[in-house]
């Protein structure tokens, strides 16, 4: 192969693609859309969990991810994190969800907190989603009237 000729180990090519930075962003509220929802088992308890991937859309930090895991069915926190997704059906105003396939391409306002590393240093520190609320219209403190219905939303409006 011709790339072993002039093949470098120590020389970085620039190959155009942007560094992903996942230092912990401020805490606060952010706009975001979600781009997978999926189900999974976990491999602890065995129980089902919801999978959820969210993109910020605005603002300094537009393009982050972030991620949140809900376990739905887990013995101690299954109550908490249901509580969690109801939050999401809600402020995504998806309120009859048949499926987490009816999530993806849905936005709403993530309340996010810093997450500190652990002790041992195994993990650094990251960001955790606490709350999900409505979007909130530009230019105004109250939250967005109608979002769009969205598959399964049966016959929910938001609040005046």
């Amino acid at each position: 192969m011709k790339i072993f000729q002039n093949f470098d180990i120590n020389e970085r090519v620039d190959d155009g693609m942007e560094k992903t930075d996942f230092e912990p962003m401020p805490e606060g509220h952010y706009r975001v859309i979600c781009d997978k929802a999926e189900e999974t088992t976990t491999k602890r308890t065995g129980t089902e969990a919801a999978k959820f991937e969210w993109t910020i859309s605005e603002g300094d930090y537009k393009g982050r991810k972030l991620w949140d895991t809900l376990h739905l069915e887990h013995p101690k926190i299954g109550a908490r994190d249901q509580n969690k997704f109801r939050d999401i059906c809600k402020s995504t105003n998806t309120i009859t969800p048949t499926s987490l396939d009816d999530f993806p391409g849905s936005d709403c306002v993530v309340d996010i907190k810093i997450k500190p590393a652990s002790d041992c240093g195994t993990y650094k520190a990251g960001n955790e989603i606490k709350r999900y609320l409505p979007p909130v219209a530009k230019d105004s403190s109250q939250p967005a009237q109608a979002a769009p219905k969205r598959a399964g939303n049966g016959d929910w409006q938001a609040p005046a």
